[in-house]
């Protein structure tokens, strides 16, 4: 009976006598003794191994892992997933020329090809793609890559004569499609260095319905642009939002900040406004109440409080933000305490948000604890969050603050105490998107598929 060099191991390692293995498997005594010995050996060795070179072995492993999250988080913040340098220089006015230039000899020759004998047709074709092939050596714009692609699918070339099994047919095939992936680049390059509507629109439209046949990457392509526009859209309307909110209303939250709001005023105040929006308004089935209109003020309130990242709503007293939130916006103390502790986490006071939380919970309603758990859980989600942020953009020798940071979060993923999901990693440049760490976790084995 045949046995494996592995299940041999298995039964040695599990405490099985070797004279009942060799007499089971009909193998040599002595040479299983050997085999015994120089697997006890090894195992010797490797739990004696010094610590110190199997620290080392995970401290460099530590970094490394820790590059893949600062080029995956680079990458994501620049909405640019291609990072190479020279997706993002300018084609300088002499490389534009030249391939202008190479371009028209293609033009000279595709236009002249009608009018040759077959072989010469032939000959013509080769010239073409090898023309093209040089080409993409270089940086080439939208325009360039359009010009070529009308060349390589003129109606001059397609109808020479070509059989599908012809090794010119199967280049020119390869260089179209080559051509289709550098447009595919560009057109993605150019979406992902623009904010304007107009001109993402405009690249937009570039994606013909046939494209989107012949390439799937055209329509992932598309999809893109649409929901890049629809961010840049959502946040026009936001930040429009929060712009249109009266300095009166700014001042209240300025008080509740440094704790010396005026309950009574702040209403009288509120109310004051809402007439005054009723004034100016035209009546329709669309009109807001007076009731909607001041709800809208409040929330303003704790929206100007709570996002605040800066110093102009820096809280003072935390305890007494929460409760004249809470009596001025008639909210429950725990989502006052979520406004309150969203601001402290804005200005990095996450023992001080912690602390509150933990105050509140030796008093709170039963109800009211998982509430409370789930802004603790938020505390330290920012807290991890802001504790990657500031290694991925620190510079210099910070090896030791790279094996803390890594351990800490392995660790927490080994009890099950985070999600990478969770970890706030600030917005993309252009602030369309919000960035966690998984996504530049560099195992997705620890990510909750969606």
């Amino acid at each position: 009976m045949k046995i494996e060099k592995q299940e041999i191991i298995n039964l040695i390692k599990n405490g099985f006598d070797i004279e009942l293995i060799a007499l089971e498997f009909d193998l040599d005594l002595d040479k299983l003794k050997r085999f015994k010995y120089l697997i006890d050996k090894y195992d010797e060795e490797k739990k004696n191994q010094p610590k110190e070179k199997e620290d080392i072995n995970k401290s460099k492993q530590y970094k490394l892992n820790f590059r893949i999250l600062r080029k995956n988080y680079i990458s994501i913040y620049n909405d640019n997933p291609n990072q190479e340098k020279e997706n993002n220089q300018e084609i300088s006015q002499e490389e534009k020329i030249k391939v202008d230039n190479e371009i028209s000899e293609i033009e000279h020759l595709v236009y002249g090809i009608g009018k040759i004998n077959y072989k010469n047709k032939r000959d013509r074709i080769k010239k073409i793609l090898n023309i093209t092939r040089k080409l993409y050596n270089y940086k080439l714009s939208i325009e360039q890559i359009e010009r070529l692609d009308l060349l390589l699918n003129s109606d001059s070339i397609n109808e020479i004569k070509l059989s599908a099994t012809d090794i010119l047919s199967q280049s020119l095939y390869s260089v179209r499609k080559r051509n289709n992936r550098k447009y595919i680049l560009a057109i993605d390059i150019a979406q992902s260095q623009t904010e304007d509507i107009q001109e993402l629109q405009k690249l937009k439209k570039k994606i013909k319905p046939e494209m989107i046949k012949e390439n799937y990457l055209y329509n992932s392509l598309k999809s893109k642009i649409n929901n890049k526009i629809l961010k840049i859209r959502q946040k026009d309307m936001l930040d429009g939002i929060r712009g249109d909110i009266p300095e009166s209303i700014k001042d209240i939250a300025i008080q509740i900040a440094k704790n010396n709001l005026d309950i009574d005023e702040a209403n009288k105040t509120i109310d004051a406004e809402v007439k005054e929006k009723e004034k100016q308004k035209s009546k329709t089935k669309f009109t807001l109440s007076i009731e909607q209109e001041k709800q809208i003020l409040l929330s303003k309130i704790q929206t100007l409080i709570g996002e605040d990242n800066g110093f102009k709503y820096n809280i003072v007293d935390s305890k007494s933000a929460v409760l004249n939130i809470s009596q001025l916006c008639g909210v429950s103390e725990v989502q006052a305490l979520e406004t309150v502790t969203n601001n402290l986490i804005n200005k990095d006071r996450f023992n001080e948000a912690k602390e509150l939380c933990y105050n509140m919970l030796k008093t709170c309603k039963a109800e009211d604890t998982v509430g409370l758990y789930r802004i603790i859980g938020k505390i330290k989600y920012a807290e991890i969050g802001k504790l990657v942020l500031s290694l991925i953009k620190k510079e210099g020798n910070i090896g030791e603050d790279i094996e803390y940071c890594m351990k800490l979060i392995e660790n927490e993923l080994k009890l099950r105490n985070i999600k990478l999901e969770s970890v706030p990693l600030g917005k993309s440049r252009n602030g369309t998107r919000k960035i966690t760490l998984a996504d530049i976790w560099y195992d997705k084995r620890h990510i909750k598929s969606k």
